[in-house]
């Protein structure tokens, strides 16, 4: 019976929209607009005075509109003071999860940490601004009445997002690794650091830093409709996320390493030797690592197996041929022949007779054709068999006609 109360409670709780976040009163701040923004402003802002309605404007910013705007800013910067702190205090129950950089090929980062600093601060600025104008243009109408979703949609939106974040992310990081112009201009920037630490975790040049996070953590917002509340709990975890893959530290009770392999040692793989071209996957997942082939370990082992067939496949090669070889029998000398040369058209003439073999055996045979050879008087077929009387007749015919 508890135990049918307790999951009724739950069920109950998570589909129920009365939580805390929703609670009244709600808070709203107002900021004042500089007076260069006034004219583009009008649209979305209140007079700061009823009587002077063409005089100062604010804007009317809800609590959770702030803290989705400014909560990742704040999170970052916390969370990265407190691992600088701790990578530098060198605490044994701390050090001995850090991850090892003193292998001889990784080179030393390129970059100080105070280029760093400043760097990130300048893309928190502009993140800000961008969240700023896209609450304005984007808040309904009914902004004071916006009331969060109900837990069970919070968790399913905020699954449905960490998809499509590591979706844009994925493509677009890998996109900037394989088109070597864009990894130059932009992204070889952040691979200054060969060795991260916390704060380096949105060391990026402005334009990617935009691009990819700016906007990449807008998308699903829009998308999803998310609430002020729902957005804030997402960027913030976010952040939190990738920063901790930036830290160092592969922390054994991380709540990344419950669910997958996509930690600070997975991606501290990327950031220096032939590991940059894998490893694409950030901040949540590595499912698309491992459809398109670019997961290292993996991509290692198949490269491994790879070559040791291909050593299996020429040994084979050379044993067949070595085997091949010594079962065939050894040529036998062949038999010698001659041929007898034809006759020339002289009246005397050299019988040569021509010999097939090896040198040696040419050598010998030629001896003994020298020996056979004789001199032959070239006959027609019609003298064979007439008489010695009959030739001397003809003898002295032929010479009266060349008298």
């Amino acid at each position: 019976m508890n135990v049918s109360s307790s999951a009724n409670a739950i069920v109950d709780w998570l589909l129920s929209d009365q939580h805390w976040f929703n609670a009244e009163p709600r808070t709203v701040h107002l900021l004042s607009v500089p007076s260069w923004l006034t004219e583009y402003a009008r649209p979305y802002a209140t007079p700061t005075s009823k009587d002077n309605v063409s005089g100062p404007l604010k804007i009317e910013f809800l609590t959770a509109e702030l803290w989705m705007i400014f909560a990742p800013v704040f999170f970052y910067w916390t969370y990265s003071t407190w691992l600088y702190f701790l990578s530098h205090m060198k605490w044994t129950l701390f050090e001995v999860h850090r991850i090892p950089t003193n292998q001889p090929a990784r080179k030393p980062n390129k970059v100080t940490i105070t280029k760093v600093m400043y760097t990130v601060a300048l893309q928190h600025l502009v993140q800000s601004m961008t969240a700023l104008l896209l609450v304005v243009l984007t808040r309904p109408e009914n902004v004071a009445e916006w009331r969060m979703e109900n837990p069970l949609v919070v968790i399913v939106k905020l699954f449905i997002a960490s998809l499509c974040i590591d979706t844009y992310q994925y493509w677009m990081h890998r996109w900037m690794h394989v088109n070597r112009a864009l990894y130059r201009a932009f992204h070889s920037v952040h691979h200054e650091l060969t060795v991260p630490f916390a704060y380096g975790a949105l060391y990026n040049h402005p334009f990617e830093g935009f691009l990819m996070d700016t906007v990449g953590g807008a998308i699903p917002s829009l998308l999803l409709n998310m609430h002020p509340w729902t957005s804030a709990i997402f960027y913030s975890v976010a952040t939190l996320k990738t920063v901790d893959d930036h830290c160092g530290y592969a922390w054994a009770w991380s709540p990344a390493a419950l669910f997958n392999a996509n930690g600070a040692a997975y991606h501290d793989i990327h950031h220096w030797g032939k590991g940059r071209m894998y490893n694409f996957s950030q901040p949540f997942y590595t499912f698309w690592d491992h459809l398109m082939g670019t997961e290292y370990d993996s991509a290692m082992a198949r490269k491994k197996l790879l070559r040791e067939q291909q050593d299996t496949d020429d040994k084979s090669t050379d044993s067949d041929s070595s085997s091949s070889t010594s079962t065939v029998p050894p040529s036998l000398p062949q038999k010698q022949t001659v041929e007898p040369i034809p006759a020339a058209a002289s009246p005397k003439r050299t019988v040569h007779k021509r010999v097939i073999g090896g040198a040696a055996s040419r050598s010998a045979a030629s001896l003994r054709v020298r020996k056979e050879s004789v001199l032959e008087t070239p006959s027609n077929s019609s003298d064979e068999g007439s008489s010695p009387s009959s030739r001397s007749s003809k003898r002295l015919s032929d010479k009266n006609k060349l008298k």
